[in-house]
């Protein structure tokens, strides 16, 4: 509770974090740009292990493994080069990233059971390479890239987008429901790039 925080009788997760950023490295740094930089790396750990757990969660709760491992797959590949919206906390990263996951599921199980819902998929996933060669990588404000550094991320996220989908189309002629886990989930990277684009836009 926010009330015991502030008493000092509960610790707050900044304060967690301190803590395991410094049994990390094994001692207290002495420079303060050092023990952010250490702490900011923690933060990113324990948010990317918190979003993998609720991936696997919720692909148990609804019977879906497999899909939330093709969706964890795909999306960490790709989304590692395009970039996109980046979530002001780690809280609502956590939810925003859940919710794409079963908006993916939705729509993979809507294909399942109507299967024509595929063609119209993949071809929406297609046009999806334009905004990937305009816009990856979109900027993140928390990891500044050097101009060739963002050439070869250009050219990876361009490259591992096209044959991600057509990857994905195959595998929809074979398992409707598979193969629109794939395009789903390349079509919700491309929504999160426009947002992500726009936000940063706006900010700019």
């Amino acid at each position: 509770r926010m009330d015991m925080v502030e008493r000092g009788d509960m610790m707050s997760i900044d304060d967690v974090v301190e803590i395991l950023a410094i049994d990390l490295i094994g001692a207290v740094p002495d420079d303060e740009d050092h023990r952010e930089l250490y702490q900011y790396g923690v933060e990113i750990f324990l948010s990317s292990a918190g979003n993998l757990l609720i991936i696997a969660l919720l692909g148990l709760l609804f019977g879906s493994l497999t899909a939330s491992v093709l969706f964890l797959l795909v999306f960490l590949l790709i989304r590692r080069h395009s970039g996109g919206y980046h979530a002001d906390t780690y809280l609502r990263c956590n939810v925003v990233f859940g919710c794409v996951f079963l908006a993916v599921l939705l729509l993979a199980k809507l294909c399942a059971h109507i299967p024509f819902l595929c063609i119209p998929l993949a071809v929406l996933t297609a046009s999806g390479i334009i905004v990937v060669w305009k816009y990856a990588p979109v900027p993140n404000p928390h990891k500044t890239l050097n101009d060739r550094q963002k050439r070869n991320a250009h050219r990876f996220a361009i490259l591992g987008y096209t044959l991600t989908t057509l990857a994905g189309i195959a595998l929809a002629w074979y398992d409707d429901f598979l193969g629109a886990v794939v395009l789903g989930t390349l079509t919700a990277i491309v929504v999160l790039m426009i947002v992500g684009h726009c936000s940063a836009v706006r900010n700019t």
